[in-house]
This record gives structure tokens, sequence and C-alpha cells, in this order.
């Protein structure tokens, strides 16, 4: 990778390709967490890859406490302007998509079309809570000083148990041990970043960008809502599930998020839907209220003939998973988990 001075931080980036520029921002953790998708068929031939290693990460400059979600877009902007770019295409993943979330908040004219894979939306989503809850007790085993350890878990418990059969596959060689060596980053900076982002559903709603809202089929609860909440205030959004996979969406199932990004951003703004998707301005047609009432009544019949108590709504359960199986496509699990709540309150189940 080359190196190059941004905002007084030494930032480590590539570029292949040719084409419309595409930006790709990493999450948390991994930094070259896009690198899976980077190589797929289909990408370099059809774009200009701008592949970047985040401040904080691998040979880029250490990030500070109190860098924000702004500086994060800063500098990106910064290198689009290095390297002679008017706008782009940005992709963002986890923590990356908050910083592509912002970026086009902060400087419209630079974005062309936004494709976020899974925003933290911590401050704007019921399971936010919780989720910086489990976070904290895993910052003390980070505190005791057992980097590996915090690491590990905050892994296995976003991307699943088994998720270095993935990692340690997709990713370049060395990538475990970059992750151990940029830890800091997560616990020290990015999480007080999470906290402190002033992100709004009145930023959202004045989004005026072609959004492509990727999640995987089984990831957090969290995540889940997150994608709901794109859906209903981002006025122009497609959404779109990746089957078989978690947070870690573009290491699990590479093939169809790159089949996705290159679909989304090489079609006619205008053009109606994207895979397997829909738009959401289009949600009030006929189709979409049949469908509408189809899964509320299915809704229904499952919530008599299953026994989920109220409050154990996860992807084990028994509810969850029969409404999966008959609406796979759906994107609103998180609305689901409320929904079911209240219907088991109401209904008397306890």
């Amino acid at each position: 990778m080359e190196r190059v001075q941004l905002n007084g931080a030494d930032i480590e980036y590539e570029v292949r390709g040719s084409g419309a520029p595409v930006v790709f921002i990493h999450g948390s953790i991994l930094s070259d967490g896009f690198v899976p998708v980077i190589e797929q068929t289909g990408i370099a031939e059809n774009f200009q890859i701008v592949h970047y290693r985040r401040r904080g990460y691998a040979g880029s400059s250490r990030a500070v406490a109190g860098m924000t979600m702004q500086g994060w877009a800063d500098d990106c902007i910064a290198l689009l302007n290095h390297l002679g770019i008017a706008s782009a295409h940005v992709a963002g993943h986890s923590f990356g998509a908050g910083i592509a979330l912002q970026m086009a908040i902060d400087a419209p004219g630079r974005v062309r079309k936004l494709a976020l894979l899974e925003p933290p939306l911590l401050s704007l989503v019921p399971s936010g809570g919780q989720f910086t809850e489990w976070v904290a007790s895993v910052r003390e085993i980070y505190d005791s000083g057992d980097k590996t350890a915090a690491m590990d878990m905050v892994l296995a418990g976003a991307y699943g148990q088994d998720y270095r059969r993935f990692t340690d596959v997709a990713l370049p060689a060395g990538a475990f041990d970059r992750a151990v060596s940029d830890i800091d980053t997560y616990f020290q900076v990015e999480l007080g970043a999470m906290q402190h982002w002033n992100i709004t559903t009145e930023g959202l709603k004045n989004i005026r960008h072609p959004v492509l809202s990727m999640r995987g089929s089984d990831t957090l609860p969290v995540f889940f809502e997150g994608a709901d909440l794109l859906q209903q205030w981002i006025p122009e959004v497609d959404t779109m599930l990746i089957p078989r996979a978690s947070h870690d969406l573009p290491g699990r199932n590479p093939a169809a998020v790159a089949t996705g990004l290159v679909e989304f951003f090489t079609k006619n703004d205008m053009s109606g839907q994207s895979v397997g998707t829909t738009r959401c301005l289009s949600h009030r047609s006929p189709r979409h209220i049949e469908e509408t009432r189809r899964y509320l009544l299915d809704f229904k019949g499952c919530l008599t003939n299953t026994s989920t108590p109220l409050g154990v709504l996860d992807p084990d359960s028994e509810l969850y998973e029969r409404m999966l199986s008959l609406h796979p496509n759906r994107v609103n699990p998180g609305s689901l988990w409320a929904a079911a709540k209240a219907a088991k309150s109401s209904s008397g189940h306890k």
C-alpha cells in the first residue's frame, strides 16, 4: 500500500481498477474486512477501487481519544482530494458505514451513491443500550490486559462463534494478529465516538443520495433494527438481505455483497428494484399492502401457535424461526421483535 499524510496523519491506501470510483471504508477491528469483496469478479473490472486503512489501523497513524465520526469522514474526503476524485460511490461496513453516513451528511456533493452494511445506530434503536452494556462487559477483559481474549469476544459476539473459520480463509495472512495490535482503537477511541455520535432521524431524512442498505440474515438485533430505521427514514433506499451471514457479511458471503454492490452502483437511479429488494418509496402500492396484510395474518397465526415467552425473542426462538421461514425476505425483524413482545404481553403470555 502507498502512504500519504492527510489532516496530520499518515494513511495507507491503494487504488486499483478503472471506471467510476468506489471508496471502501472498513469497520472496526479488521482493517482488511472488505478485501474478500474487493477481490470478487466484477468489482475491479467495473470500478476504480479506493481501499484504505483508517486512522488507527495497520500502517496508518494511531487514532487518539476524542476523534469523531466527522474526523474519520474528513480523512476520507482528504484522500479523495489527494487522488483528484471529485465524487465517488461510498461503501461502508459497521463503524465504516457510520463514517460513510456522516460523509454523506457533511459533504453530500462528494458522494454519488451510498452502500451501508449495518451501521452502528446505537442511539436510535431499541437494542442499542443492551449492545452497549455487552461491550462494556467485554471492556473489563480488555482493561485487565488480555487484549486477545477481548478481541475474540467482540468478534465472536458480533460475527458468530465460528468466525475464524471464515476470517482465517477469506482475509489476508496476518489479519488476526493485526486485529490484536489494533484493538486499542476500538476500545479507546471508536466506542467513545459511537456513544457521542450525534446522528439523528432528521439527518437520515435529509439524505438525498440513492442508498443501499445491506444486512446479514443472521445478524444481531441492533443491526436488524438499524436496517429498519434506514428503511423508515431515508427517502431513497434499497434493501438487500445477505443470506448465511452475520455482522461479518463482507467476509461470510463476499460474492453476494459484491453482486449487490455492482448492480446497485451501475444501475440507473430510477430503475426500480435492486437485487431481491424493493424501494421504500413504493411500499404503498397494492402489492405491498397485500404483502403486509398477509404478513400480519401469518404473525397472528404464529403468535397463537407458538410458545415463545415474553422477552425471549432471539434468533433461536420458535416464533422468529417460523416467521422467517414464511417471509425470508422481510427486512424488519427488529420490528418483529418489538411487535412480538407487545403482542405476547397483551395476550397474557408470560
